[in-house]
């Protein structure tokens, strides 16, 4: 059997491409399953959206100078953060089949009302 996985994404994206609030919460959730190969190409288009892995949220940029002390002269390196309004925690692209059970409940209970 031939893998499909991108275009079951390439689909979504197509079909829900006037919501994308539905489209997210789609690959949201084939991001969840057990299917490996589909759940790793639903996080890399989450990713290529700019959305939070775990709530679908827009992710925001945070920009900040980070100072080197270890070089004799004063050295300044451009950072950028990015992370999840609603977490106000930094994403790395954790992938939510990484997090263990409780951590997958202490999500879940946060996004219920």
């Amino acid at each position: 059997m031939t893998d499909m996985h991108d275009e079951v994404i390439e689909a979504i994206l197509e079909y829900y491409k006037d919501d994308e609030e539905t489209a997210v919460d789609c690959l949201i959730y084939l991001s969840s399953l057990k299917c490996l190969p589909l759940a790793v190409h639903a996080e890399v288009a989450i990713d290529s959206m700019g959305r939070c892995p775990i709530c679908g949220c827009k992710l925001e940029r945070y920009t900040h100078r980070e100072l080197h002390t270890e070089l004799d002269e004063p050295c300044y390196e451009m950072l950028t953060e990015v992370y999840c309004p609603k977490w106000i925690t930094t994403v790395w692209a954790i992938p939510r089949r990484l997090l263990s059970k409780s951590q997958k409940r202490k999500t879940l209970s946060a996004l219920s009302p």
